[in-house]
């Protein structure tokens, strides 16, 4: 595990693994993009750690649509010979309506398990999931549509930790809501009075109401709440068993109670090499703003 504030990048990536751990059971970057999932859920195909598909958000299109366009060439190669379904491919998904291609995905669908697809389509979009343009195409609509809420959301809050942060984002990912804003807060709120409690305490609290209030009649869930609740009650216990893998966040993609982001380390936040200075004092006054020459480090 590490301490203190991660870079945004180091940030990112956790926010993504530690879901991608959720939508895939893989732990490492290269296995959860490996994921292609078939028809199961009907939305025909379902690929990588976010598990963009040809639901009614249509992410799958967005993103293969894009390699098509602008990296044919990389998409080529993954197919190596097989032309064939290379052209197959390519009409699909610069041709076909989002129906058709839930169709055409049913047709690739293993039917002995239909998480999986038939080979030798499992790996051969397996390949073009890992490839360098997918991957940057990838994580930019997943910090265009899944992060800036979570993120907005938890800046408002006084919850400060990355699980928090994580918590928030992986329901927006997994529900594509979180609706229990003002309750939360008084949730939050009944949480900081309570004398009892430490401020670990405090925060573990909160990340356990994040997913609770994420998973009730709050969040506009009815009887499918119950599917999600072993995810939620994972990230709400910051530990545990999901479907057979053992999640164990802060040692498999450091998430912990540590600040998620400078915001909210306190009042005073200054990097300084590895070491987070969180207060800096002129005798028992706190100094509030800081320079390195001309350039304000803090404004309090």
């Amino acid at each position: 595990m590490s301490t203190g504030v991660l870079t945004w990048e180091n940030m990112r990536t956790a926010l993504n693994l530690n879901t991608g751990f959720f939508e895939t059971s893989q732990y490492t970057l290269e296995t959860q993009m490996r994921v292609i999932a078939g028809n199961w859920d009907g939305a025909g195909v379902s690929a990588g750690n976010l598990q963009y598909n040809w639901g009614p958000a249509d992410r799958l299109t967005e993103l293969w649509n894009h390699m098509l366009n602008n990296h044919d060439s990389v998409v080529r190669g993954v197919f190596g010979t097989d032309t064939a379904r290379y052209d197959e491919f390519r009409t699909v998904n610069l041709t076909y309506t989002r129906a058709n291609k839930i169709a055409w995905g049913e047709t690739i669908t293993d039917p002995a398990n239909e998480h999986q697809l038939l080979e030798p389509w499992k790996t051969i979009l397996g390949d073009l999931m890992v490839t360098d343009e997918c991957l940057s195409k990838y994580f930019s609509m997943m910090d265009a549509y899944y992060v800036p809420d979570a993120l907005d959301l938890f800046k408002q809050l006084s919850c400060t930790s990355r699980a928090a942060l994580a918590s928030l984002f992986d329901i927006n990912v997994n529900r594509g809501r979180y609706y229990p804003c003002i309750t939360l807060v008084s949730d939050f709120e009944a949480i900081d009075a309570d004398t009892t409690l430490t401020d670990i305490q405090k925060e573990a609290e909160k990340i356990r109401m994040i997913n609770n209030r994420g998973n009730d009649v709050t969040n506009g869930m009815d009887s499918s709440a119950s599917t999600f609740k072993p995810r939620r009650d994972c990230m709400a216990n910051q530990g545990g068993t999901y479907f057979g893998a053992v999640y164990e966040p802060e040692d498999q993609f450091d998430i912990n109670q540590e600040p998620a982001i400078p915001e909210k380390l306190g009042d005073f936040f200054v990097k300084l090499g590895n070491l987070d200075i969180q207060n800096i004092l002129l005798g028992t006054a706190a100094i509030q703003s800081l320079y390195l020459g001309t350039t304000l480090l803090n404004t309090g």
